[in-house]
């Protein structure tokens, strides 16, 4: 079948989906020819004024043939995830690709309530979010880059974008390659976040910033999701970042190994913690049967274990990293250790019976 008559077969579809709340569009194409883009946009009018979420997985490059134009105005549209690739990082120019992509989202500046910007061109994001005008009802923001491809250490594009919505998000997802570490969480001002996953995304540096930057949210903040696999000095410090009367409902948290002083220092620096999920290394989870009794330097004060005796954790699970980055549930509380290779089932349920000891629980 010739592009001609799929774009017929396509545009007849189309036209009878006047109720259309939730499209995705997925493209390989970089550029789309001069025949194919004007019909797509005939669609357009069948179905804008009604759609509430738009998904664009694509090259950048394309993304001018696939979105309406300007005369069509998506008036409903809340929620807008945007994947864009580049092929060459080096010789692009800048403005052809993403002045499209700016004019579009602006147009939603009205309604837009969730955007999520994802791709390898985070150096072309900032470009992007200097740009962006003020979103009256957005709460929602991710921020995903895959990879750089070229040196980057500045994002004060993004950093002003947050910051100019300080008051309106309350979720925020920023993740970034290893060893890239755009801006730092401190430099942030937003003041009311309930939710918070970030990656590769730097804590501690300044443990003054970081330590006020949590004060001003804590009372907020119910989830929080770090990637990034922190020192047992620097979380130790992280935690104690929060305040007494901190509202952490969820957390989860990557670390190199797992033992009775982590349980410990959860219990005593968060102790409305309702869900705790621990991605841990491939290092031995075993903990020694006295750690409870004996626990080392980092908390031997008997307020942590009395912090634990008052704990009322409702859901924990543990997962082990392998080497080739997939992960095996080792302890899910009140089900069964779940184990992939034969060899991991002895480990997961010592861990286990471990751990029911550590929690005050039983099986």
């Amino acid at each position: 079948m010739s592009n001609a008559s799929r774009i017929e077969v396509f545009l007849e579809i189309m036209r009878n989906l006047t109720c259309l709340e939730e499209y995705t569009i997925v493209s390989n194409h970089p550029i789309m020819g001069s025949y194919e883009a004007p019909r797509i946009h005939e669609a357009w009018p069948t179905f804008a004024s009604n759609l509430r979420t738009l998904r664009l997985i694509m090259p950048a490059s394309g993304f001018r043939a696939f979105v309406p134009p300007p005369k069509i105005q998506c008036t409903n549209l809340r929620v807008l995830h945007l994947n864009l690739t580049l092929q060459n990082l080096l010789n692009v120019n800048i403005p052809s690709y993403f002045a499209p992509v700016c004019e579009f989202t602006n147009s939603l500046h009205g309604t837009l309530e969730e955007l999520s910007i994802e791709g390898n061109v985070f150096p072309l994001f900032d470009w992007l979010f200097q740009r962006l005008c003020n979103f009256e009802r957005l709460h929602s923001l991710t921020i995903r880059a895959i990879s750089i491809g070229t040196p980057f250490t500045a994002a004060h594009g993004t950093l002003d974008f947050l910051n100019k919505h300080q008051d309106r998000i309350h979720h925020l997802n920023l993740s970034f390659p290893t060893l890239i570490a755009p801006f730092e969480l401190p430099e942030l001002r937003i003041l009311n976040l309930a939710s918070l996953e970030i990656a590769q995304v730097t804590l501690v540096t300044n443990q003054d910033h970081t330590s006020h930057f949590f004060h001003a949210i804590s009372h907020s903040l119910v989830k929080l999701s770090i990637q990034n696999i922190l020192p047992r000095p620097d979380l130790f410090n992280f935690l104690s970042s929060f305040p007494a009367e901190n509202c952490l409902k969820t957390l989860v948290l990557s670390q190199r190994s797992f033992d009775a002083d982590l349980i410990l220092l959860l219990a005593f620096y968060l102790p409305r913690l309702r869900s705790l999920t621990l991605h841990v290394g491939a290092e031995d989870l075993t903990l020694p049967p006295t750690s409870i009794h004996a626990p080392g330097s980092t908390v031997a004060d008997n307020a942590y274990r009395a912090s634990l005796a008052q704990w009322k954790l409702n859901d924990i699970t543990i997962t082990r990293c392998r080497s080739h980055g997939a992960r095996c549930s080792l302890l899910r509380k009140r089900t069964h250790a779940h184990s992939g290779p034969k060899a991991e089932v002895a480990s997961g349920r010592e861990t286990m019976a471990v751990l029911w000891r550590v929690l005050y629980l039983s099986p």
